[in-house]
Formats: C-alpha cells, structure tokens, sequence
C-alpha cells in the first residue's frame, strides 16, 4: 500500500476554522463554529442529526459554501481567495486542485455502478492527479489488498455488501493520497454485523497517522480512536476535547443528555 500521510515535526495546524458560519436562505446550520486541526489527528464530531456535522464536513471540502469566518486547509483559505475581504471565489481550477488533497467518504458509497471497482479507484489518480494508468492500478490493487478486497476488483458495485462498498469507497478516497481524510457517517447505512469491518479499516489509518475528520455515531469507536472530541448540537461546538473528558466527565448538560441517551439505547437487553 502506498505510504500514508503521517504527523511531521512541524506542529502547524493542517485545518484551522474560526467563527465559521453558514445558513440556508435565514436557517442558520452552523454558527461560530471553530475548530483547530494538527497533523495525524483523528478529530470526531458527535451530536443528534441535524447538528450541523455534516454541513461541516461539506464546508471543509468546499462542497458547501459557507457565510462568515475563516476556514483554512494546509495554510490556504478554503473556496475564495486568501486575504480577499469582499470572498471572491478561487477560480474551479484551484478549487479543484485543493478539493484532491483533501478525500471524503460519503454516507451511500457514492460509487459510479457502471464502473468495476478496479475502475472506480483509478479514475481520479488518472484525471485529477495525471498518473499514468499502470501505476494507478498498482496502487488501486495495493488499496485493494489494503481493506481486504484483493479479490474484487472486476466486480460491480451492485454486486458487493454495504460493507464491501463503503471499503471500496474508502480506497478510492485513498488512492488520491490525500493529506486530510474526511468521513460522514461512513456506516449509519450498514447492517450491523458489517460495521465492524469498516471501523477496522478506519482503526488502522488512524494508526498510521491519518489526519481524520469524521462524523459519526460510533460512540465507542470515537473513544477509543480520537484525538478530540466535537459535540455539536444546532449547527454550534458545545463541548469539545480529549474523549476520556467528554465521555466519562461531560461539563454541559446537553452533553451529558446526548450520552445518556446513547447509552439508553445500546444498553445490554435482558
């Protein structure tokens, strides 16, 4: 598998997000959210839905505009031009050329069906990044081997599991190599028994030194994984910090609701 992204020695932030704002038409979905990002984080964002999670996530990547404040990946501002009071858009180019250090995991896959797995993986190295086709089908069957899917690559998407295609989806967002990882929600679409085997895939990029950012309701994979913890609830940070402080000691009462609900409803039965 090609090398992953690790922390460097420089401690500058990879994301920095200060008094970020968005709304739809006078709906506010995020308001004066600020977020600060180091290299190899793994940075979960936790809260009911509708929380503004995956606005924010969307934001990052520039697949959302957003309203006020400043949002900056690898030093540069995100979508508009650095320094330019009045936002005036990067041209697509840039956009574009920003959009492919930065990889996202959708929800439902988000695989093209009419292409084979091998095929899905390929295409963006090839058009966005111009690798040559023999190389990127060497590193889409390293990926491939990677998350336990050596054996289908000329399969469709139709014909593989929830959990084979969010795999697929994952090394597709890897074969950009990508120095920031981005993930929605990656298994709330999965049966349960196939959950497992995409947070195992997760589990080791973390390891690696990944920088992640990932909304998700896998409370116990957030705990045991992350760097820091975002709770967020109507589109605002409510609380935010190491995990051990967020789960076993929440400030907020918000907070403190939201995991005892979680746990109301995982508890053991009988």
């Amino acid at each position: 598998m090609p090398n992953l992204p690790r922390p460097g020695d420089s401690d500058a932030p990879l994301v920095e997000i200060r008094r970020l704002s968005k709304h739809y038409g006078d709906t506010p979905v995020l308001n004066d959210v600020s977020l600060t990002v180091k290299p190899g984080e793994v940075v979960s964002l936790i809260g009911p839905s509708g929380s503004g999670k995956t606005t924010l996530l969307r934001c990052i990547n520039f697949l959302e505009r957003y309203d006020g404040g400043d949002l900056r990946v690898l030093g540069h501002t995100v979508g508009y031009r650095d320094g330019d009071e009045r936002r005036r858009l990067r041209p697509d180019r840039e956009i574009a050329a920003a959009r492919a250090d930065t990889g996202m995991v959708f929800q439902s896959y988000n695989l093209f069906p009419h292409l084979t797995v091998l095929e899905n993986i390929v295409l963006a190295p090839m058009r966005v990044r111009g690798i040559r086709r023999r190389e990127a089908v060497e590193i889409a069957r390293a990926l491939l081997a990677r998350v336990n899917l050596a054996d289908k690559e000329e399969r469709y998407p139709a014909a593989l599991s929830g959990g084979q295609q969010q795999r697929v989806a994952i090394a597709r967002a890897l074969a950009m190599r990508p120095r920031l990882l981005l993930m929605d929600e990656v298994t709330s679409a999965l049966d349960p028994q196939l959950v497992g085997e995409v947070l195992d895939v997760m589990r080791a990029l973390a390891a690696e030194g990944m920088t992640m950012i990932l909304a998700t309701h896998e409370m116990e994979f957030a705990r045991q994984v992350s760097s820091q913890v975002v709770f967020m609830a109507d589109g605002a940070v409510v609380e935010s910090g190491p995990p051990a402080a967020l789960f076993e000691q929440p400030r907020t009462e918000r907070l403190q609701r939201f995991l005892q609900r979680y746990r109301s409803l995982h508890a053991p039965q009988g």
